[in-house]
């Protein structure tokens, strides 16, 4: 099993994030990683190998791809290498960069984005996405759920599990009552109304005692749902 492949020696200082596909998991990653008590090295966890800028500031090219497009056959830099895709030879390689991190006595939290799929499988604390205005967040997204959505529909001719389905449904909207995770609601961290974002942000700052990064940190979340937008309408 690929859970067990992942997670025999992930240090506990790795912060698992688990999300359906399409709970900008991604993007949350990388607000979590803006946080100075978090490792980013920029150099390694971009398509355009640049050091020395932050988690919030994408490459230059192949800023918005979807990477269900463009993925490679076997392991693809446009994501952060802790969202890699992973072909099935190549499952170990996500987390080198984190291994070697740990073995070189740094201290610094990091964080891999896993399928909420996994749940079950988790014995240790995690992040746990959800939308609890699951309406709200796929008509923002509408152009990639519709893929996601028929991507599941054809992944089930396959007798492989559909993520869409009613019961995931009730996963996707509500939080998680497991005593380890830690529960992110992405419809309110991502959501138009200041005061609203403002509150779901600091409530993840104070639970991992983040140094507050908030005006970058909302800065990048009104450029994505812009850029969410403008991708739907086209």
């Amino acid at each position: 099993m690929i859970n067990n492949t992942l997670l025999k020696d992930l240090d506990e200082r790795c912060i698992l994030i688990l999300a359906p596909s399409g709970f900008r998991g991604h993007a949350v990653l990388r607000i979590l990683a803006s946080h100075p008590e978090v490792w980013w090295d920029s150099s390694i966890m971009n398509a355009d190998g640049i050091p020395n800028y932050t988690s919030l500031n994408y490459p230059e090219s192949n800023v918005w791809l979807d990477p269900s497009l463009e993925r490679q056959l076997e392991v693809n830099f446009v994501t952060a290498h802790t969202t890699m895709y992973i072909g099935k030879d190549r499952e170990d390689i996500s987390l080198q960069y984190i291994t070697d991190y740990y073995k070189m006595g740094n201290t610094l939290t990091t964080y891999l984005k896993l399928n909420i799929d996994l749940e079950s499988s988790i014995d240790r604390a995690y992040i746990r996405l959800y939308a609890s205005n699951l309406k709200q967040h796929f008509k923002q997204r509408w152009f990639w759920h519709k893929k996601d959505i028929l991507f599941n529909i054809r992944k089930s001719d396959m007798n492989l599990p559909k993520q869409y389905n009613k019961d995931a449904i009730k996963i996707m909207k509500n939080p998680g009552n497991n005593p380890l995770a830690f529960n992110i609601d992405i419809s309110k961290l991502f959501s138009t109304n200041d005061d609203i974002f403002e509150s779901e942000y600091m409530n993840i700052v104070n639970h991992f005692n983040f140094t507050s990064n908030i005006n970058d940190v909302r800065s990048f979340i009104l450029r994505y749902l812009e850029r969410e937008q403008s991708v739907s309408i086209l």
